[in-house]
């Protein structure tokens, strides 16, 4: 009974952290390149690389257009 009540909860918590991490990882990988100085624009791909490509696609377009 509590397998029946729970595992669809774990599935989305599972979910949850996934996002979670991949948030955690981007903010890192933002700060390493701004201290390392990098320029604007390479950190902008960096960060793309971790949206799916649809998301990344737009984003990419967008600082294209700008």
């Amino acid at each position: 009974m509590a397998n029946f009540l729970f595992q669809p909860m774990m599935g989305k918590l599972q979910i949850d952290d996934g996002d979670e991490t991949t948030v955690k990882e981007m903010i890192i990988e933002g700060v390493l390149s701004i201290q390392a100085g990098d320029n604007p624009r390479i950190l902008l791909v960096k960060l793309a690389s971790y949206l799916p490509p649809k998301q990344k696609q737009a984003v990419l377009d967008k600082a294209k257009a700008d």
